[in-house]
């Protein structure tokens, strides 16, 4: 009988915290048979309007070093791009990286909620504890 892969989304954004969340991603993805996946989506029309381009590469850098598949990209509607991608790439868990500033928290929950909506079927929002778990 055939197991499922367990393909591994990790949403990174230009935190310091990004490289160890794709470092647990890669261990799950291992541990299932599956693939790495690290996505970035920048709000709005063009991805060189963050700021943050200088970090957003070192990290795709890294993530290509981990082995997985980087995509850096820019959409208005964040949490339907995610949507769509899960779906493109079959995969089967989601890690975010939570916010560090206070007054993001409740945008990054909307978000959060929105995301989980928005998943195919079979898809999981993933915690830190709980993708630390799958890694064994």
């Amino acid at each position: 009988m055939k197991t499922k892969k367990e393909n591994i989304l990790v949403l990174v954004t230009a935190g310091k915290e990004s490289k160890r969340f794709m470092e647990l991603a890669k261990d799950a993805a291992k541990a299932g048979n599956g693939d790495l996946y690290i996505l970035h989506v920048a709000q709005g029309e063009n991805i060189l309007e963050s700021g943050e381009m200088y970090e957003m590469q070192r990290l795709a850098d890294y993530g290509c070093r981990l082995g997985g598949q980087v995509c850096l990209c820019c959409e208005q509607d964040v949490a339907a791009y995610i949507s769509r991608f899960a779906r493109e790439k079959d995969i089967t868990g989601v890690l975010l990286e939570p916010p560090v500033k206070k007054e993001k928290k409740s945008i990054w929950k909307e978000l959060l909620e929105r995301i989980a909506a928005l998943l195919p079927p079979g898809t999981s929002l993933l915690s830190e504890r709980e993708l630390a778990a799958a890694a064994v």
